[in-house]
């Protein structure tokens, strides 16, 4: 018997003793996004390029170890971060360095990214997607009344917004909405480029298409309002300290059996 029970001991002390350090190696997605904010204030504040490579190297580490098993992803889009990433560090490794704003507002786009996974039910792009939806409808007024100034005013506030969270919007969206989406962003963008509007009708058709198809996209998000007095909280366990609880309930366990074997 006691021979059986020692057995059982030394294979869970083994699976006990593997597990945590598997688990270990995979990113929390908020870890992930705080990550994400640190590098992004290194870059605003100026900080040498040496330090922020390393510490981009550091962020795109973690994000090829996030843990998977709660969150969704298209593979669009996880191939459009990295090569974000990718595209970053190859700034900040160049001779001549970084071009300080178009740093900054990639790693804006990238924060905004993370902050999708962190966070999916309240990202950060959403308030962003739905005033695109609010100048869209302002452009289509302004194409409909021939009023060119305001369409290419309103058109212009669109585009930054769309620049600066594309990056999440691929990561959840659609790929046949968002490819219908970028058609119509590019037509609009020609029409709009000219002095006047050469193709009303089909202006207005990719804005409507646009519009919709992004509504769509801002439509799928259930949101759960913060609770006032709870903020979110993330904890990590240390893999010793797990395991130690786990021994302890494990030994009490059999502590507990052998004295039901006695009475």
């Amino acid at each position: 018997m006691w021979r059986n029970v020692s057995r059982l001991l030394v294979l869970v002390l083994i699976v006990m003793l593997a597990s945590p350090a598997q688990a270990a190696e995979l990113v929390h997605p908020i870890s992930l996004y705080q990550e994400g904010v640190k590098v992004e204030g290194m870059i605003r504040s100026g900080e040498a390029p040496a330090q922020v490579l390393e510490a981009l190297d550091r962020l795109a580490e973690m994000y090829a170890r996030l843990d998977m098993r709660n969150i969704s992803q298209r593979i669009e889009g996880i191939n459009a971060v990295s090569g974000e990433l990718v595209g970053l560090k190859m700034m900040y490794a160049s001779v001549k360095g970084p071009d300080q704003p178009v740093a900054e507002f990639r790693v804006r786009r990238l924060v905004v990214a993370f902050d999708s996974l962190a966070y999916p039910q309240s990202p950060a792009w959403l308030p962003a997607a739905r005033s695109m939806e609010s100048h869209l409808e302002k452009i289509i007024e302004a194409v409909a009344k021939n009023d060119a100034k305001t369409a290419k005013a309103e058109f212009g506030k669109l585009r930054s917004e769309r620049d600066r969270i594309w990056l999440a919007l691929q990561l959840h969206g659609n790929p046949s909405d968002l490819n219908a989406q970028a058609a119509a962003h590019k037509l609009i963008e020609g029409q709009l480029g000219m002095e006047q509007v050469a193709e009303k009708q089909g202006t207005l058709d990719a804005l409507g298409a646009y519009k919709g198809s992004l509504g769509h996209l801002t439509a799928g998000i259930q949101v759960v309002p913060d609770e006032p007095f709870l903020p979110r909280v993330t904890m990590t366990i240390d893999p010793l300290t797990y395991m130690g609880g786990s021994i302890l309930l494990l030994l009490f366990a059999l502590w507990r059996w052998m004295r039901k074997k006695k009475n």
